[in-house]
């Protein structure tokens, strides 16, 4: 009897004894899903969802499996838990399909670059990897946890956090809610969020790179009258690049950032035009496609605006200054594969792959030169450009350093944001729009010299941040700069005079607020084309145009209404800079 005493009682001291240690333990692993309990509130409801987490974690102790046998199964949750945990505190978001797609094409082919952007992100995750992988190895390195099995105490403790937890919510509210509720603490979060994010971004990425059948069947027809016999059209779209709606003159701006498009007669400029995403990995293949923040996933399963002008009997080109990714291409440079012809003009990353390698925009304009030189009948240029794309001072010659800044120091205040380093960063990416006010209003003219009937349709695919408290001179996150984006149409004569009906149409819609989802519909409708995937009312260039809520989609995958959720947020922060 005395020794079956001895027994519980020395396995009592023990569990007692590796108890706290135990936390420690399941605290490395669990981390992301902690941070959320305290920052940037208290939020005590999320404590069960830790709780609960932590107790499955630790149920195949309860039949017998030694303590640290299954810790150190959990080893790569350990690894992994810095990158999602300092995600959440800079986003306060968990990390998604979007964040691993996003992360994908930073650094395909080793692009450091624009990696050095997020350096103090970066460097926080490997000092905190280091940390926590030294704490889990000395913990199980504790002679407390050599031979553990569950005790009493713990094993109870176990018992109650993976069971009674969903148990408690069962008794409350039914079967359906707290299957829901378990589906969302485990499914949800990390680890197994963020593993099964990872598995849809390898999804989505094979599903980008497979869509050769795309549009092949697609029907397209023209409608309303067809044009003189030998008279040209020529359209472009221009993707801008990280250019934020404020920074331009035409906009309200103080600076005069864009003295030639100001001066540009004609020209549509639309007020109040939001993004649907805010990276080019989320917008652009809407911008391309009839698809929406939505269904953005879907994208590279639906034919674009290329396989639409191309089945109507244009001449399509794809001409980008951005890298090429190649291989493994990404959301968005895989659509060039649609064109006719494509040209990166910067070429592929190479093994060491250098933004500052990359073209400058007005090499666009030569390009598109020699296509329209040509002379082909019917032409779709698609032109995707570097715009205002990190680091800044590479976008643009050194004739357009009309804001000083000196790049040296810009780049040293991606890491150190003083005031000069940000007077630096606002200067320098000034002058960006500086530049695409110069890259644009030459496009223009090479249009206006065709004497055809074309059209200049530029749209940014997100903003960018200024000196902002969360991700500053970045984007990434939702917030007014990053989503509210620049948008303008050009219309030559001849096309005015071709199709009155859409030129006044567009001319009604430009303080019309809607997102730049449009751009399928009104590219087609600018040409007079139709196909089954063409809806009217999302047309700009339609007179029966009907905009719907403007939705945006999140890193996290969550969707959002901007002008319930995001305007609004902007307008009261805006008010509190004044009160003050």
């Amino acid at each position: 009897m005395r020794t079956h005493t001895n027994f519980l009682s020395s396995n009592l001291r023990a569990d007692l004894k590796a108890l706290p240690w135990l936390c420690v333990a399941l605290a490395c692993i669990l981390l992301p899903n902690i941070l959320p309990v305290v920052w940037p509130v208290l939020e005590p409801g999320m404590a069960s969802v830790v709780l609960h987490l932590a107790g499955l974690l630790l149920l195949p102790c309860l039949f017998g499996v030694r303590v640290r046998k299954v810790l150190l199964a959990y080893w790569p949750f350990v690894c992994g838990a810095p990158i999602a945990a300092v995600f959440y505190i800079c986003t306060l978001h968990k990390p998604s399909k979007w964040f691993f797609l996003v992360v994908a094409e930073t650094v395909t082919q080793a692009n450091i670059k624009e990696a050095t952007v997020f350096m103090p992100q970066l460097v926080g995750v490997a000092l905190l990897l280091i940390a926590m992988v030294a704490v889990y190895a000395w913990l199980m390195s504790r002679s407390v946890f050599k031979d553990l099995r569950l005790g009493p105490v713990s094993g109870s403790i176990v018992v109650i956090c993976a069971l009674l937890i969903p148990l408690a919510k069962l008794i409350r509210a039914g079967s359906s809610q707290t299957w829901k509720e378990e589906v969302w603490r485990v499914a949800e979060n990390y680890p197994v969020g963020t593993i099964t994010a990872g598995i849809e971004a390898a999804q989505m990425s094979y599903q980008v790179a497979h869509r050769d059948n795309v549009g092949k069947h697609l029907a397209v027809m023209s409608v309303g009258a067809p044009l003189p016999k030998g008279k040209r059209e020529i359209h472009v779209l221009v993707l801008g690049e990280s250019a934020r709606f404020s920074s331009f003159q035409i906009n309200g701006y103080e600076r005069e950032t864009t003295p030639l498009l100001a001066a540009q007669p004609g020209l549509l400029n639309f007020r109040d035009v939001v993004a649907p995403g805010p990276t080019t990995i989320m917008s652009v293949p809407v911008l391309l496609t009839p698809s929406n923040a939505s269904n953005i996933a879907n994208a590279s399963t639906l034919p674009s605006l290329l396989n639409v002008f191309k089945t109507a009997g244009y001449r399509t080109y794809w001409l980008s200054t951005q890298m090429k990714h190649g291989e493994w291409d990404t959301q968005c440079s895989v659509f060039a594969q649609d064109a006719d012809e494509a040209k990166f003009l910067s070429g592929k990353f190479p093994t060491y792959g250098d933004w500052r390698n990359a073209a400058l925009d007005s090499a666009l304009v030569d390009a598109a030169h020699d296509v329209l030189a040509r002379g082909e009948e019917k032409v779709l240029l698609i032109l995707q450009t570097m715009g205002s794309h990190a680091n800044y001072s590479d976008r643009y010659p050194a004739e357009f350093n009309r804001f000083p800044s000196d790049p040296a120091r810009i780049r040293a205040a991606y890491t150190a944001m003083t005031p000069e380093g940000n007077e630096q960063l606002h200067n320098s990416y000034d002058n960006t729009i500086l530049f695409t006010d110069y890259v644009l209003s030459h496009l223009i003219h090479l249009l206006d010299e065709q004497v055809a009937v074309s059209s200049l349709y530029y749209v940014s695919d997100h903003g960018e941040n200024g000196d902002s408290a969360v991700m500053p001179f970045a984007h990434g996150v939702l917030t007014q700069d990053v989503l509210r984006v620049p948008m303008m149409i050009w219309l030559s004569a001849d096309y005015q005079a071709a199709r009155p009906r859409q030129a006044t149409a567009l001319r009604s819609h430009l303080e019309v607020p809607f997102s730049s989802d449009t751009t399928f519909h009104t590219m087609q409708d600018l040409a007079g084309l139709s196909c089954p995937l063409f809806q009217p009312q999302l047309s700009v260039a339609s007179d029966t145009f009907l905009p719907g809520p403007r939705l945006v989609i999140d890193l996290e995958g969550s969707l959002l209404d901007y002008d319930q959720k995001i305007a609004p947020m902007a307008t009261s922060t805006t008010q509190g800079h004044a009160d003050r």
